[in-house]
């Protein structure tokens, strides 16, 4: 899967079983094929069975990491989307991500082709796409060209840890593109200003995949209606 990041400015089951949460519950979200509980300390969890007998199961999360005090929870069909207060998102072992801000919301609710709305503290509003499976080879082959390029001048989205000390460090991400990164390269070839044909021979040949992609993760007008107004 290829998740594709934008910046863009179900009943409860209540259980008196004995399911003990790790140190502190924080959120919950239930669907029809899950219930994922996001812990303080501890990171994410699904619990089944019924309220006699409830099997507790962490979620996997990236190369050993867990979320740092989870703010937002959200679910997309079969998968749980978390963010946490170091701006951390992550879905299963799909992707993993850094934001660069607390994560407030996270939205899952029908966006057409968009599978979720990120919210920050600050302010920042975010889209989640996933790209067709039809274009995903060519697209990969794409971004392997634009990854060390002029054109990937994007924000750090590394994972952000935390550790006793309260300091963070920043360590690799996985499955995010930023929608910039395309932007950018679009916006030299729209002008015609001149692009090695040897070093984006891919993006030259599939410009209409990264065009469609481009157009899709932008086309939000019907969710959408944001007006700005310039400062004096």
């Amino acid at each position: 899967m290829i998740i594709v990041l934008q910046r863009i400015n179900d009943d409860f089951i209540v259980s008196r079983g004995p399911l003990i949460c790790p140190s502190f519950s924080m959120l919950h979200v239930s669907t029809h094929f899950s219930n994922v509980f996001a812990d303080a300390v501890q990171g994410c969890f699904t619990y089944s069975g019924d309220t006699h007998q409830l099997k507790l199961e962490k979620i996997d999360q990236p190369l050993g990491f867990v979320h740092k005090f989870v703010t937002a929870l959200g679910t997309e069909g079969e998968q749980s989307i978390a963010g946490d207060v170091l701006g951390n998102i992550s879905s299963d072992k799909i992707f993993f991500f850094n934001i660069g801000d607390q994560i407030n919301t996270i939205d899952t609710a029908n966006f057409g082709e968009c599978m979720a709305i990120i919210g920050t503290l600050h302010g920042g509003i975010y889209s989640l796409h996933e790209v067709s499976d039809r274009h995903k080879q060519r697209f990969e082959f794409c971004i392997n060209e634009l990854l060390d390029s002029p054109y990937s001048n994007v924000p750090d989205r590394r994972w952000k840890l935390g550790n006793e000390l309260g300091k963070t460090e920043r360590t690799i991400q996985k499955g995010v593109i930023d929608l910039q990164m395309i932007k950018n390269f679009l916006k030299s070839y729209n002008s015609g200003a001149p692009i090695s044909m040897s070093k984006f021979r891919k993006c030259i040949k599939n410009i209409d995949i990264l065009t469609q992609i481009y157009n899709d993760c932008t086309n939000m007008g019907e969710y959408f209606d944001f007006e700005y107004e310039r400062e004096a």
